[in-house]
């Protein structure tokens, strides 16, 4: 019996297992951004793996062109439909021979148009994925055809306004933390595990702050309390689902904005203001009013923590003691600190400025925690008022309007208000200015009785606080 010659047959198999590395050896490099806005530039670089077998000759021009989800789960077809245009979506595969490398960098592409797909139901333009496809014609050395060779980037989401960067994120950040490997693209599951969320949110929250101070398990159980609407639930959330809906669709109870918009608010507060104080642990940060209480019910008059406000998107309020009317103790709460507030005047200088505030809790005292993060002056530095005088002259003869911008600054020439005070004077020509007083100076001293309180006996307060206690009024 004649035994089959297996050559044929192993050299098929061979150019299989060829024409798959051949394939498979497009890779993305530097991937592009995976929030795009429209008209914006950016870039992206392509590497071919076996950069050093391409046969001499044309050189290898590769093109890119945006796809949307259907499309990426087809590619075994050419795409048919341009969902979108891109420009300077080409580029050349060029070898470096000193690092070794094949690439292609897409320098100053830009989408600029996008079409979308019919949506279904509630989902938003800022739910939708596409990706970057990358191909080419690619001949190698010793191969007498040319192959086909492509390869997709990480999803995408297009946007056309900056308003809509804080929902795309959201979309990108549940894609990249609960895809699974070889997925069909872009799927992702419509539930998660809360312990899985934490772990994300922790390591967006540290990477994005860049500190190597993580979250603790008081926050962990507050942030549980809050995206599961459970202020009241005191045992473990590890094992419950969080779903897409809880993390960035629904808005939280009482609130406009849902819950990732509120974490994202606290994120770009204190990576911009609150770094070395989160860095340093002074910010205890996410803590229910009922675990403040708990915390602080004990302590003297006087002591207080800074929490993250949970009534509005980026800020932080300070708790503390102080004594009621009736010879007890109650917890107020300043009026959160906003990213302007902060701008304006640190949060150091705004806590040596209060001075019903005296430990920080545990029992540290404020003066030494805090010393480094003072300014050269205070409030009760000595201030000088400076008017500038701007005259319009109409006419001749006649009645000028005067403005009068009226400054008030400290030692440090850092600006604390400015007033513009329109007054219409009679003008002559060659006639002096009238004077202009100052109205503006500083508020009464900060009264605990002008904060909305609650008693060390009672539960839960109101979401309200006291105004800021550095700020000025008209007399």
């Amino acid at each position: 019996m004649l035994i089959p010659d297996p050559i044929p047959e192993l050299q098929e198999r061979l150019g299989k297992l060829l024409q798959v590395l051949i394939q498979n050896s497009l890779v993305v490099d530097k991937q592009p951004p995976q929030v795009i806005k429209t008209q914006s530039k950016f870039s992206t670089t392509v590497r071919y793996l076996l950069g050093e077998k391409v046969a001499p000759g044309k050189p290898v021009l590769l093109k890119a062109q945006i796809i949307n989800e259907l499309q990426a789960r087809n590619l075994s077809t050419v795409p048919g439909d341009n969902v979108g245009e891109l420009i300077n979506n080409t580029a050349i595969l060029e070898h470096n021979s000193a690092s070794k490398s094949t690439c292609a960098n897409f320098r100053n592409m830009s989408i600029k148009k996008i079409k979308r797909a019919d949506r279904k139901g509630s989902e938003s333009v800022t739910e939708e994925k596409f990706a970057l496809l990358f191909s080419t014609e690619i001949t190698i050395t010793g191969c007498d055809t040319p192959y086909r060779i492509q390869t997709i980037s990480l999803p995408v989401v297009v946007i056309v306004h900056g308003s809509q960067d804080n929902n795309a994120l959201a979309t990108i950040i549940w894609d990249c933390a609960f895809s699974e490997p070889d997925r069909l693209p872009f799927v992702v599951p419509e539930r998660v595990p809360w312990r899985l969320m934490y772990s994300t949110l922790n390591s967006k929250f540290t990477s994005e702050v860049q500190t190597q101070h993580n979250l603790d398990h008081y926050n962990q159980h507050f942030l549980a309390q809050k995206i599961f609407d459970k202020p009241d639930f005191a045992d473990d959330f590890s094992h419950m689902m969080v779903s897409w809906a809880q993390f960035n669709k629904e808005v939280l109870p009482g609130r406009s904005f849902t819950f990732w918009q509120w974490f994202e608010g606290v994120m770009e507060l204190t990576k911009k203001h609150l770094k070395t104080y989160w860095s340093e642990g002074l910010i205890f940060g996410f803590i229910g009013k009922q675990h403040l209480h708990l915390i602080l019910k004990d302590r003297p008059n006087g002591t207080f923590l800074l929490r993250f406000s949970d009534s509005e998107i980026g800020g932080i309020t300070i708790a503390y003691v102080s004594a009621s009317e009736n010879g007890g103790q109650k917890i107020q709460n300043i009026q959160p600190f906003t990213k302007r507030d902060l701008e304006i005047r640190s949060l150091g200088d705004r806590i040596r400025d209060i001075s019903h505030i005296t430990y920080l809790y545990p029992e540290y005292p404020k003066n030494e925690v805090f010393k480094k993060f003072y300014s050269g002056d205070g409030l009760n530095a000595h201030c000088q008022c400076h008017v500038l005088k701007v005259k319009v002259r109409l006419t001749t003869n006649a009645l000028s309007p005067s403005f009068f911008l009226c400054f008030l600054w400290s030692r440090a020439s850092t600006i604390i208000c400015w007033r513009l005070h329109p007054c219409v004077t009679a003008y002559q020509s060659g006639a002096p200015f009238p004077a202009v007083s100052l109205r503006r100076q500083f508020q009464q001293p900060f009264s605990p009785q002008e904060s909305i309180t609650q008693d060390m006996e009672t539960g839960n307060s109101p979401d309200e606080f006291t105004q800021n206690p550095n700020v000025f009024h008209e007399m």
